[in-house]
């Protein structure tokens, strides 16, 4: 996979999970399939639940987040101010 991030990532699953909230740049347009790009540093997964129980995940390292709940963890391409942005979140 490209554009996700500045390592290798082989299945998108390693990067991204259904629910997540991300921040990307639009790089590429066509019709109405976007190509999108989280591969700088403030890019990437802002918000994030643990898949097992629904808990939000907490930052433990560069790529990695554990739930408080139940203690699983998991990987992601989180961006650097994971959990602390100011803008309001939409859905």
């Amino acid at each position: 996979m490209s554009q996700i991030s500045d390592r290798y990532v082989e299945k998108i699953q390693e990067a991204f999970q259904i629910t997540d909230i991300i921040r990307a740049r639009v790089i590429k347009q066509k019709y109405n399939e976007y190509d999108l790009s989280t591969s700088e540093k403030n890019l990437g997964v802002i918000y994030a639940d643990c898949v097992i129980c629904g808990t939000p995940l907490v930052k433990i390292s560069y790529n990695k987040l554990r739930c408080e709940r139940c203690g699983n963890q998991e990987s992601r391409k989180i961006a650097n101010d994971y959990r602390n942005v100011d803008q309001p979140l939409r859905f």
